[in-house]
């Protein structure tokens, strides 16, 4: 176990600062053989991947949470998720990298979009059709990234956008109809401020200001469209990294208090066991084969 939870650009190389603007696509086998068909437990601090699964299977651990996969199908995994693989031998499909924010811009229009892609999923048994289209726009993607002609940037950003939208349409089905409220709108709004600021323990007044809005409105847009108030959004969120910590670090409780914000680490274990049931040390005995950890990861 690592003392910190890695985090890289491409898997096992270290951040250097992956440009806006740059899409990748490899092989899945190119990575996954020389690493003995084991992805170890890794995050990426901005930065989305696909994966195309084409043939093989294996198991993926999404914080923890582990499900079984077999080809064909389709794997979304936005920045920041801690994620593991454990490939079936001769394995293969593709893998898409880019940067998270080019890829909710590209979307940006349409919140059903950015909205589906906003948690981790898998999508088996994906049809001959909807495979062939991914195939068709990653290996137009990996074209591009080959060549340096007029209009390559827009050529990658059209491409990149189309395989988002067909992604998008394998997450939550039920969700692609209507139009997004503004209640939606400002708790993918709230989320996104939640992700910047949750380390810094702000009252949710100073959330609600930061989006220009009143505390009453933040209160009754979480309520209607996520059925719990804002703090309790908060206090998820946290938790979820405080998991995540407790799993794949040898960061002791402490450490992980104060990593998040806790001044007393006391208090941070009643927070923690009042939340989730488990106080912090039961989790790390519990962890290598608990059902009890959460499970974002959503099989169509």
């Amino acid at each position: 176990m690592a003392k910190s939870i890695p985090t890289f650009d491409l898997y096992g190389e270290a951040q250097a600062g992956f440009s806006p603007g740059k899409v990748h696509v490899e092989r899945i086998h190119v990575r996954a053989h020389v690493n003995a068909w084991t992805i170890l437990a890794h995050r990426h601090a901005q930065l989305a991947q696909l994966f195309l699964i084409l043939k093989g299977g294996g198991t993926i651990g999404i914080d923890a949470a582990k499900h079984d996969f077999v080809a064909p199908c389709l794997i979304w995994l936005p920045a920041l998720v801690v994620h593991e693989f454990r490939f079936l031998p001769q394995t293969d499909g593709v893998v898409l990298t880019a940067a998270s924010e080019a890829c909710r811009t590209l979307v940006m229009q349409d919140q059903d979009v950015v909205t589906a892609l906003d948690a981790p999923f898998l999508a088996t048994g994906l049809e001959d059709a909807a495979r062939d289209i991914l195939e068709r726009h990653f290996a137009a993607i990996e074209a591009e990234m080959m060549t340096d002609r007029i209009g390559r940037h827009a050529l990658l950003s059209h491409h990149l956008g189309l395989s988002l939208i067909h992604t998008a349409r394998f997450a939550r089905p039920s969700s692609m109809s209507g139009v997004r409220s503004q209640a939606a709108t400002l708790v993918e709004r709230f989320r996104a401020e939640i992700e910047r600021c949750f380390r810094d323990h702000i009252s949710i007044p100073e959330y609600a200001a930061h989006l220009g809005v009143s505390p009453d409105r933040l209160h009754a847009a979480c309520t209607t469209i996520a059925s719990r108030p804002p703090s309790s959004i908060v206090h998820e969120r946290i938790v979820v990294e405080a998991r995540r910590a407790l799993i794949y670090t040898t960061m002791s409780v402490s450490e992980i208090a104060f990593d998040l914000g806790f001044e007393d680490p006391a208090y941070f274990s009643r927070f923690f066991r009042q939340r989730s049931g488990l106080s912090p040390a039961m989790l790390r005995r519990a962890a290598p084969g608990a059902e009890i950890l959460l499970a974002p990861c959503q099989p169509c």
